[in-house]
């Protein structure tokens, strides 16, 4: 049921355009998440999940979400696929109530980010340079157990 993979750096996950038939939960390590355009969007570590957008609202909104996901360092994820993920909900439909708030959530997010990214396709690099210096691109680094 629940299966196990570790990838390396700059291991695609979830390949542009596939079709995803899994949820994935990170054990640890970082993953990429990539937006149809090949921009960059955002990063998900330890204890975070993905894949659910397409699975969960497949045939209604998750069609429209098509980004790739790829591993920026050593990552353990563990899955289930499509199936076995269905077969958790219905035995546990509190899961399937969080899952699917965490879909749609993530569904405006993404749509949100492909609106700013058609609207922003230049970018300066000393905009960049300054929210470096203020600090509001990286946050603090956490500790790992």
């Amino acid at each position: 049921m629940l299966k196990h993979e570790i990838f390396l750096p700059n291991d695609h996950i979830i390949k542009p355009d596939a079709l995803n038939e899994h949820v994935y939960f990170i054990s640890y390590g970082t993953v990429s998440v990539y937006l149809p355009n090949g921009k960059e969007a955002f990063h998900l570590e330890d204890g975070h999940h993905f894949g659910e957008v397409h699975v969960v609202l497949h045939g209604t909104f998750g069609d429209q979400f098509h980004a790739s996901v790829m591993a920026v360092e050593i990552t353990e994820v563990f899955y289930l696929d499509k199936r076995d993920f269905w077969y958790v909900v219905a035995t546990h439909p509190e899961i399937a109530d969080s899952l699917e708030k965490s879909a749609l959530t993530k569904l405006v997010a993404y749509k949100d980010l492909m609106s700013e990214s058609a609207d922003n396709l230049e970018v300066d690099a000393s905009d960049i340079l300054t929210e470096l210096r203020k600090g509001h691109i990286l946050d603090r680094g956490r500790k790992r157990n």
